[in-house]
């Protein structure tokens, strides 16, 4: 497999996402307010574990999956493993059914928090 995604890889996309890189700001995971899951290849070549340190420090609900069996492409490359890792964020926010059997709107913090967000942009525009 991932001969395959080697073979597509194109060359000129690889350096424009390279310039496109120079120009990121970490920063910007700060805005994240929703639990996240990251599964890290050991063997990636792309993002050091020094930048996934990063992540965490910015984001507060943030949970880092380390497979020694992959590299940058974990999900191409282990995807059930990366399934069984994100199984329980997934299991966590699913809306519980009410007393009919059908679902309830999620009542997570990151949820109520968004959903906040979104209300009061409405009202105000």
């Amino acid at each position: 497999m991932i001969a395959a995604f080697a073979a597509e890889l194109r060359p000129r996309a690889f350096v424009r996402a390279a310039a496109a890189a120079r120009a990121y700001d970490i920063e910007t995971w700060r805005r994240v307010t929703c639990p996240v899951v990251a599964v890290r290849g050991s063997s990636d070549v792309f993002a050091a574990a020094a930048d996934t340190a990063g992540f965490a420090s910015r984001v507060g609900g943030y949970r880092e999956v380390r497979r020694d069996d992959a590299g940058h492409f974990a999900h191409i490359e282990r995807p059930d493993a990366v399934l069984a890792a994100m199984s329980p964020l997934a299991a966590a926010s699913a809306p519980e059914p009410d007393d009919h059997g059908g679902p309830q709107p999620d009542r997570s913090p990151a949820i109520r928090s968004s959903h906040a967000r979104v209300a009061r942009a409405r009202s105000a525009g």
